[in-house]
């Protein structure tokens, strides 16, 4: 089956569209609707606080090769694979080598089984890989925008892990990744994958569009939210100062900071156009 016009990833029942981004939904396209309950299920939770980044086959060492790959619907093939596979696994999102994206199934109220214990609480995406270990430049950038959109929606700060330490602690089944607010690999919650899962340019490529370099393991992002938690209460916030830039968190940022009115510290150039098609207080629900 192929792609049709695109639409948007489907955020409670909605397409979304983002500016610059080809996304192709389930809604439109039956070949990339991800199989339920098998490859995911309802999620339990509101509040999404996370962004994990794959790679399809998990191969380490990486090139990465100028432009796009071919058009090759590569979210169908990877959507049949999951379906036809015994084990449970899928992910909201695939961006496929030539930098087209599918929209696997509501990015709201589905939680994909892409990343075990942090399933509830993040949104998955995979990025394809060639056999050969190769990926694209073309396909990276369409996964940063994906991912700035997704950090909009969601209101998820645009910071990543900025150094590859294996399994983090506080993304194991003892914390469920919980007080993890950003961006990380697949490759932090888990020593099943590997290095190559998602391999190091996607956290570059983060890391080149200016998010904010943390290390998780060592809960950097934890001493820097304190520090704003702080200056915000002498604002008259009265926020938690526990370092989680969770809801009243984010919200405070909005309200403390004009130039940050959709509550994230770090900017990009897609926010004001979708404050423009959305409004800066635009929420899933």
């Amino acid at each position: 089956m192929g792609r049709m016009s695109a639409t948007g990833p489907v955020i409670n029942r909605i397409p979304r569209p983002i500016p610059g981004l080809t996304v192709q939904s389930y809604l439109d396209n039956g070949g990339l609707t991800l199989k339920l309950p098998e490859d995911g299920t309802s999620r339990r939770t509101s509040w999404v606080r996370a962004v994990v980044m794959h790679t399809t086959k998990g191969l380490w060492p990486q090139t990465v090769q100028g432009g796009y790959g071919p058009h090759v619907n590569d979210a169908e093939k990877v959507n049949r694979y999951w379906s036809n596979n015994q084990k449970a696994g899928g992910s909201q999102f695939v961006v496929d080598r030539d930098g087209q994206v599918g929209s696997m199934c509501d990015a709201y109220k589905i939680a994909a089984y892409h990343a075990s214990q942090v399933n509830q609480v993040s949104e998955g995406i995979e990025v394809f890989q060639e056999s050969d270990h190769d990926l694209y430049s073309g396909e990276l950038d369409a996964m940063v925008k994906l991912i700035d959109a997704l950090c909009w929606f969601f209101q998820i700060q645009r910071q990543v892990q900025d150094r590859y330490v294996g399994p983090i602690a506080r993304l194991n089944k003892l914390h469920d990744g919980l007080d993890v607010v950003g961006v990380y690999g697949h490759r932090d919650v888990t020593s099943n994958r590997g290095r190559g899962d998602p391999g190091d340019h996607c956290y570059n490529y983060c890391l080149a569009a200016e998010y904010e370099p943390v290390n998780y393991a060592a809960s950097t992002d934890l001493e820097l939210w304190k520090q704003r938690q702080i200056e915000m209460n002498a604002k008259g916030a009265k926020l938690k100062v526990d370092g989680i830039a969770g809801p009243r968190t984010t919200a405070a940022v909005a309200t403390y900071y004009p130039d940050r009115p959709r509550g994230l510290w770090i900017p990009r150039p897609i926010d004001e156009m979708l404050a423009a098609d959305y409004g800066w207080d635009w929420k899933p629900t």
